[in-house]
Formats: C-alpha cells, structure tokens, sequence
C-alpha cells in the first residue's frame, strides 16, 4: 500500500498519528544523461525549477510535466506530489492527481532512434483503483521544443515532445582540442584565444576558445555563467576535453566540479554547440538544471569540399574577369589604333601604366611591330570609320 497509520499515543483527549508515505521520502533525482547503445541523450535543458510545461488535452484537461525532477508545485496542483513526473490540474469536482512517479522512470529506444521515457506509480482516484501512467516520445527536433499531448487509454497518458536535446550525440571523436572531420576526412582544429559572450535578460555566458586556458586557469575548457541581478559567478571549466563531431557540427562537453545548487548529486555542466557559419558567433541556447547549452557559429567546422567549391569558384570567377579585360583592352587597341603611329602611342600608354616600365623587363621594347595585328592585316580597316 502507498500508505498506512498507525496510532502512537492516546492521552489527555490528543491522538497522535503518524502517516507512512511515499510523497513525504526525500528521492534522488533522475539522472538526466542517457546511454542506448551508441546514442547518448542529455536531457538536462529540459528540467524546470520554476513553473512546469504545460499541456492541455483536447477535453480542456490541463497536465503540468516537468523533466528530470519532480513538478513545481502551484495553486491548482494541490494534492498532487511533489515527486510526480507529471500532474493532472485540479478541476471543480477532483483535485490534482499524479499520472506518474519520478522514481519509476524507464527508458526505451525504438528502431527509429526515438527514446520514451515511462512513469508509473500515479494516482488510483481518476483511474478506479489503476495506477496512472505517463509515456513521453521524444524526437529529434530543430528547438527546444514543448511537450504535445497525443492520447489517453485505461490511465495511459501519451505525450510526444519534438526537441533538439533529444537527437543522438555521436561517439566520442576526440579527447584534444582537434578532431578529424567524419565527411572529408581534414583535421578540424578548434583551438584559439578568442572569448565569446551571449547573455539573456537574467544571464551572461562567457566561452573561451578550446585550449586558451586564459580565462581559467589551468583548465582546457572553460565556460563562466553569471547571474546579472544577484552578482552569482559560476565557473564551468574542466581539464577533460570531451568532443563530438557530426557532419559540419561538433560538440564540446564541459563537466565541472561545481556543485549543483538544485541537487546534491549534480554539477555544473557546459554545452557548446559547434554549427557551421561564414562568421563567429555564440548565442545562449537554455540554461536549466545546471546545464548551460551554447551555440558556437563557426567556419572552422565546415567541410573542406564546401570550402574547396566557394574556393574554386571565387577563382574560376577571377579568371574569367581578367580573361573578359584583357580581351577588350586588345579589342580596343586593334579597332581605336588602325594606323601604326597611333599603336604605337596607344602602346607607350600602356607602358606608362606598368609596373615594370624603366625595369628592363618584356613591356619595355613593347612596340606596335609586335602586335599580331600588323599594318598588312589593318589595310582594309584604315579606310573605314567608327
């Protein structure tokens, strides 16, 4: 049973009961890092420490969800518990119930590569003695995304949240600062002395380039999360460099020593988020239960094929211009200089514009007897007019 009582002492009209519970045991929260196979997943962007995700059904029955932790409680939770993964909203007739335990968690990974996660352990009111159940399917999306209900069957609550945490990190390609590129096979190296800031309303994140060790000292990476209303600096750094590579992106894991406020047996965890991009760039992605998600725009990360095609195209455009201009300053000599005096003073102003005039160099005996176009070949245009 979820709970029982039992009577302690009965004196002077008082009774005493104390009650066994569930609700009341202090858990430890869930991990939020997964590994199925190959895939790893970090779900800890999704974590809420105030407010819950909010979903409503299409019968206008309100659930509030939270992530790696149980859900915050509010106003129209009451009765719900705390250690609940997900809460249906009190109503006018039934207060809040649970649909779900943290502790329970299980997880699966489907053939598609999408990972649901499954609580039970909820409440037996709205299911007539049948403990509730919570499935969340998570795919892989562009944004963070939200949680989106699907249906419900015999206390069977489905959900299905779209969101970019939940697409598979790949193997780990590198413990330095370098990694070679999965598609073209160059040495991407990540290394430099630059600093980048993105910040939010509440929040400034400061990422220093792989291997500065400027910023921290003595460590690899090194990430600096500041909270702007209360002064709060945190330092995210590691000696340990853990590198992702995936087409042209890459990700950098920063696992630090610092402790996590919100839970005991958590730390300070760093994302960043290496996307291919003409310029340099860093904006702030989430920030929730300890984890700080980055995106790094760089062209460092980008395919040497990509590079090599805007290269040989920007040259394959430079030579056909120089081609095109060298053709009609010929075009024009031969058609404006049809005598041979006028050649030869049309070719003492191009020498006047070389470089190379007064050096001895092939412009400096230039003269119109060396033009392909003789005086033989100009005869019958001497006669004509422009």
């Amino acid at each position: 049973k979820q709970w029982y009582q039992r009577r302690v002492r009965a004196e002077k009209c008082y009774i005493t009961l104390r009650m066994c519970s569930r609700t009341a045991c202090q858990y430890r929260p869930k991990e939020c890092d997964f590994k199925m196979g190959t895939s790893l997943f970090n779900f800890g962007a999704l974590a809420r420490h105030t407010g819950n995700w909010v979903v409503t059904d299409d019968n206008y029955q309100t659930f509030h969800l939270n992530m790696c932790r149980g859900v915050n409680m509010a106003a129209r939770l009451k009765g719900c518990s705390p250690n609940s993964i997900g809460c249906v909203e009190e109503t006018a007739v039934a207060g809040a119930q649970s649909i779900g335990m943290v502790d329970t968690q299980e997880q699966e990974l489907s053939a598609d590569g999408n990972l649901t996660l499954s609580y039970t352990g909820g409440s037996t009111v709205i299911c007539e003695d049948h403990p509730a159940r919570t499935e969340i399917t998570f795919r892989c999306g562009n944004t963070l995304g939200s949680p989106t209900f699907v249906r419900s069957r015999e206390c069977r609550y489905l959900f299905e949240w779209s969101t970019y945490v939940a697409c598979p990190s790949p193997p780990i390609k590198s413990q330095s600062c370098t990694y070679t590129h999965p598609q073209t096979g160059r040495i991407v190296d990540l290394r430099g002395s630059s600093t980048y800031t993105a910040s939010d309303p509440q929040y400034t994140v400061t990422f220093e380039d792989c291997g500065s060790k400027t910023l921290c000292e003595g460590a690899e990476v090194c990430m600096l999360m500041e909270d702007n209303i209360n002064g709060h600096v945190v330092k995210i750094s590691s000696s340990e460099i853990k590198l992702f590579a995936e087409g042209d992106t890459a990700e950098l894991l920063i696992t630090s020593d610092a402790s996590c406020p919100d839970s005991a047996y958590k730390t300070w965890q760093g994302i960043v988020q290496y996307t291919c991009g003409e310029e340099e760039g860093m904006e702030l992605v989430a920030l929730a239960h300890c984890h700080v998600i980055v995106n790094r725009v760089t062209p460092l990360v980008c395919g040497t094929e990509k590079a090599q095609d805007r290269s040989s195209h920007m040259r394959f455009m430079l030579i056909l211009i120089l081609s095109i201009a060298c053709l009609s300053l010929l075009l024009l000599g031969a058609f404006v200089c049809r005598k041979p005096q006028s050649r030869e003073v049309f070719l003492r102003r191009i020498r006047s514009w070389l470089p190379l005039r007064g050096s001895g160099g092939p412009f400096e005996e230039m003269s119109y007897k060396r033009v392909l176009i003789n005086t033989e070949d100009m005869t019958d245009l001497s006669h004509s007019t422009i």
